[in-house]
């Protein structure tokens, strides 16, 4: 991302330079406002796929090609590697039901309040109820305990958003000893700079239905 926003400022550079090429694409010959034009005509290329100006010199064509070419070569940078994702997404998630997690002999972590509907409606279920708290229910999943998570869909959003991943590494910073993060199922994954990863369960979980969660 840094490095798209210097490349549309330095486009934009560029174009303040080359302004007399063609200056019926600015409105005054205030400075600030050429170089503000400049750089909403960078973002304009960018989300359009193409320049948004007729360049109608030799340089500012040439700014123009290179310009296109970022862009090429961005967009099927972007679209290659978000298709690997969802084919390796794909790929691994073999759990489509609970009726395969029980097919499977998995083991659900879930929620003791609902662990004994799950065995009542789910005869067949491996279920480990002894969790009162979502965090702990997913720290466990990340030490290997289960296999699977049964949560809801308002837990589901907050694990996305880095909610139980953040409480984790604050019950760390907190002071709590590896053995008592291993009694309580507590799992602080953190990013190259020392700060929790946010991203822990989205590399690590997939939404499967309404209510369950998988694949490690």
């Amino acid at each position: 991302m840094t490095l798209l926003a210097d490349s549309i400022l330095d486009v934009g550079d560029a174009l303040d330079v080359g302004k007399d090429w063609k200056p019926n694409d600015f409105e005054n010959d205030h400075t600030v406002s050429q170089f503000a034009k400049c750089v909403y005509l960078s973002f304009m290329g960018y989300v359009s796929c193409g320049p948004a100006n007729t360049p109608s010199s030799v340089p500012a064509r040439l700014a123009a090609v290179g310009f296109g070419w970022f862009l090429l070569v961005f967009m099927a940078s972007y679209t290659a590697n978000l298709a690997s994702i969802f084919t390796i997404t794909q790929s691994r998630n073999e759990i489509n039901s609970i009726e395969d997690v029980i097919a499977k002999e998995l083991t659900i972590c879930a929620y003791g309040a609902v662990a004994g509907a799950i065995s009542s409606i789910y005869p067949g279920a491996k279920v480990d109820g002894s969790y009162s708290d979502w965090g702990p229910m997913l720290g466990a999943f990340h030490r290997g305990k289960c296999d699977v998570v049964f949560c809801t869909e308002k837990v589901i959003t907050s694990t996305f958003n880095g909610r139980y991943a953040a409480e984790d590494c604050a019950k760390i910073d907190g002071g709590m000893t590896a053995e008592e993060a291993e009694e309580q199922n507590v799992f602080c994954v953190r990013d190259p700079s020392g700060d929790p990863d946010l991203m822990r369960d989205c590399s690590s979980l997939v939404k499967v239905g309404s209510k369950v969660m998988t694949v490690r």
